[in-house]
């Protein structure tokens, strides 16, 4: 799942930006590598610890990347799950998880607790029913939550890249 962002702009800035010197084009670029670090962790540290999502293994945290694409006339920040954490997509887009049979990985058995009774259940394996999750969007919101600032950032840069 990724989620783009693209900036689009007067064809003047397109080709002001087009036109700087080398150097002054990577400061830009770093700023736009800073930024989508700042909202890589954003995700990570906040949407996903707790505000949309209680953290658990911190493995849908530790998938989330964020990567900056440039070409002659454009600059693209992409946010995106790696694609190792199979439920990553259905937490962004919701659905439903489907009724599935769960099985120990390592032991014999699967061991419970029962709520009612405090007894301890002892099973080879267990059938979790299906299941509607509701889209939580963490991907989209991370980009939404911190877009002002994005915009804040890079129109800096490109004034600090015009003066240099």
């Amino acid at each position: 799942m990724t989620v783009s962002v693209q900036v689009h702009g007067d064809q003047q800035v397109v080709d002001y930006l087009a036109s700087l010197p080398s150097v002054l084009a990577q400061m830009i670029l770093d700023k736009f590598a800073a930024r989508a670090r700042d909202v890589s962790t954003y995700i990570k540290d906040v949407l996903l610890d707790g505000v949309l999502l209680k953290r658990k293994s911190g493995k849908l945290a530790n998938s989330i990347v964020a990567r900056v694409y440039s070409s002659k006339n454009r600059v693209t920040l992409s946010v995106a799950s790696r694609g190792d954490v199979p439920y990553a997509s259905i937490y962004e887009k919701g659905g439903v998880i489907p009724s599935h049979v769960i099985r120990p990985k390592s032991a014999s058995r699967l061991f419970f607790v029962g709520a009612r009774d405090g007894k301890r259940l002892a099973l080879a394996q267990v059938t979790s029913p299906s299941r509607s999750v509701r889209a939580l969007h963490f991907l989209e919101r991370g980009v939404v939550d911190k877009h002002e600032d994005f915009l804040s950032d890079i129109g800096a840069a490109i004034y600090d890249a015009s003066r240099a």
